[in-house]
């Protein structure tokens, strides 16, 4: 499987809902970021969305499909599973370390 930069997904992760249906993968990636006129070059997770959740224990899972990216310059995201009776609602953030980072960059006192 192949990410949106068209690189294949090796070292990805899956990120599950409680219910065990795969919603998308995560990955380490290389990330710069413009602040004040120069760049902040930092390694983040990104999350590869997936259009329909897959659900590993039926016979036939669904074709996957990427819907979208999310990376580390966001502090969170909510993501309901798409699996038939399902519906749990999962929250991602990215990294610890990046969610630091920018809170002490851009969030006011």
């Amino acid at each position: 499987m192949e990410n949106l930069d068209g690189q294949l997904l090796d070292g990805a992760k899956q990120w599950k809902c409680a219910n065990g249906h795969v919603l998308g993968v995560t990955e380490r990636v290389k990330a710069e970021l413009q602040v004040n006129g120069k760049s902040l070059r930092y390694f983040t997770t990104r999350l590869a969305l997936f259009r329909q959740a897959v659900d590993l224990e039926i016979e036939r899972p669904a074709e996957i499909e990427v819907c979208g990216a999310v990376d580390g310059r966001i502090l969170s995201m909510r993501w309901r599973c798409s699996v038939a009776g399902c519906g749990c609602i999962e929250e991602w953030h990215p990294a610890p370390d990046v969610a630091e980072l920018l809170a002490s960059t851009y969030l006011a006192e």
